[in-house]
């Protein structure tokens, strides 16, 4: 999976993972950004988020896989890789706090 973009892993409170394009200087500004911060990993390169998910999750459902894939070849800033819907991936993103 090819995606020049560098992805940070965004875990909030209320349970969502998100994976986003948004450039950030440190954990710090990912917490303004994201009142329901919990933590946050990367910035990693899509192959290695993908691999992150095959490991840390227990082999990752596949439907999290192409959230991540289906990301990868959008423009969208940010997705939601624990959402329910099929999709996932919303070309504005997932607004910071929600």
């Amino acid at each position: 999976m090819t995606d020049p973009q560098p992805i940070t892993l965004v875990y909030l409170r209320a349970g969502p993972v998100l994976a986003t394009h948004r450039h950030f200087p440190d954990w710090r500004a990912i917490q303004d950004a994201y009142p329901d911060y919990m933590a946050s990993l990367g910035p990693w390169t899509a192959d290695e988020v993908e691999e992150f998910l095959i490991d840390d999750w227990g082999g990752a459902s596949e439907a999290a896989l192409q959230r991540l894939r289906a990301f990868v070849a959008t423009d969208a800033l940010t997705v939601d890789l624990t959402t329910d819907d099929p999709g996932g991936v919303s070309p504005g993103g997932v607004s910071p706090g929600g």
